[in-house]
């Protein structure tokens, strides 16, 4: 508290407009920082690369950072201290370490996503018919995959009227 026991007076100029970091350096560095994606962070910490990136705060990295995780320079992006492998691995937040649901993961690039099928497709071609069938049922339906352990002397339906009877009574 002052001494003087008088309010402070308010700003004397009002922003009119929203800063436009493009109004004054329309170079390709800037462009390119505008058009970073921001993923694999939490709420939080994205909505504070956001907003250093839309008032002009972002710093690009010039060398790879050293990951805290796995103690290798691997981590590509600026206020990141965790590498993409140990974040996703983990699955936590790449700036501040937290687990999270909210975690936007970064889609697979076309080459990430052929392996991964090439990958599946070995595997289901390994798989007894019977096995591979009931994998791509349930993977049409969207439902969850069976367990391995599973016999098979019930078949489903037997299960399913068998559980819904117990739990009835």
């Amino acid at each position: 508290m002052s001494s003087s026991g008088k309010k402070k007076k308010s700003q004397k100029y009002q922003n009119t407009k929203t800063f436009n970091p493009t109004m004054h350096d329309t170079s390709r560095r800037t462009k390119q920082i505008m058009q970073t994606p921001v993923q694999g962070v939490c709420s939080h910490c994205r909505d504070v690369i956001k907003w250093k990136i839309q008032y002009k705060k972002y710093k690009q990295l010039t060398q790879p950072g050293k990951c805290v995780k796995c103690l290798e320079r691997k981590v590509m992006q600026n206020y990141y201290t965790i590498c993409f492998d140990c974040s996703t691995a983990d699955g936590i937040c790449a700036k501040c370490g937290k687990e999270s649901d909210d975690i936007d993961r970064p889609a697979l690039t076309k080459s990430q996503q052929q392996t991964e099928d090439a990958a599946v497709e070995r595997e289901l071609k390994q798989l007894p018919e019977r096995k591979r069938r009931t994998l791509l049922r349930y993977s049409l339906m969207g439902k969850k995959e069976p367990d391995d352990d599973d016999t098979g002397s019930k078949s489903d339906t037997e299960e399913h009227h068998l559980s819904t009877d117990d739990e009835s009574n």
